[in-house]
């Protein structure tokens, strides 16, 4: 079993929204450090505050790792890296065959949340070619209403595997067949008509 680890680093003075990766023999093969972090703000919104993450994550600083476990090539992004799609992008071209997207993403009563959660990560299964697993916390904790509905998304259309169902502690199970990262990269091989130099604004 290889297991993908979420925790609150510290290192020297800072502390870090990270993620532990550990393969199959124990053995840990390194971390990821989330790289965007919520900017403040502030919500009267049913069930939080808002976030307040930068008041005690600093940005992360180890880029956008690729860890070679017993079961492929794996990426990790964080909450709400899934905003960006560069850090995708990245792992993709770095050969990431599996992403995966720990999440604690809630409602704050707001419907359009519940039905918004999986859209941007099916996007990115499907525009980079490889597999995507996003936990997400579900349930009510502290009058914050939790999505849930964790997911195991296809890079070939996208394609949801799995996906939870209740707002309860929640187990999901997919096969995924590795080869269909090798049929989606050649459906959709994305990487021959990119324009680096076209995206130096992206750099700003």
């Amino acid at each position: 079993m290889v297991i993908i680890l979420p925790f609150a680093e510290k290192d020297g003075i800072f502390h870090y929204n990270s993620t532990l990766v550990i393969d199959a023999n124990g053995k840990i093969l390194g971390t990821y450090r989330k790289i965007h972090i919520p900017a403040y703000f502030t919500t009267d919104l049913k069930g939080g505050t808002g976030s307040f993450e930068r008041l005690y994550f600093a940005p992360g600083n180890l880029g956008f790792p690729i860890f070679n476990t017993a079961f492929g090539r794996l990426g990790v992004q964080i909450c709400y890296d899934r905003m960006y799609p560069e850090g995708y992008c990245s792992l993709a071209l770095k050969g990431a065959e599996i992403v995966y997207n720990p999440t604690n993403y809630a409602t704050y009563g707001l419907n359009y949340r519940v039905k918004a959660w999986g859209r941007l990560l099916i996007a990115r299964a499907y525009e980079n070619g490889f597999f995507v697993v996003a936990p997400n916390k579900a349930g009510v904790e502290n009058g914050r209403n939790n999505v849930g509905r964790s997911l195991i998304i296809s890079p070939i259309g996208g394609e949801i595997l799995a996906e939870a169902q209740t707002e309860k502690d929640e187990l999901i199970v997919a096969g995924v067949d590795l080869d269909d990262v090798i049929k989606a990269h050649r459906r959709l091989p994305f990487w021959c008509d990119r324009r680096p130099d076209q995206y130096k604004v992206l750099l700003y």
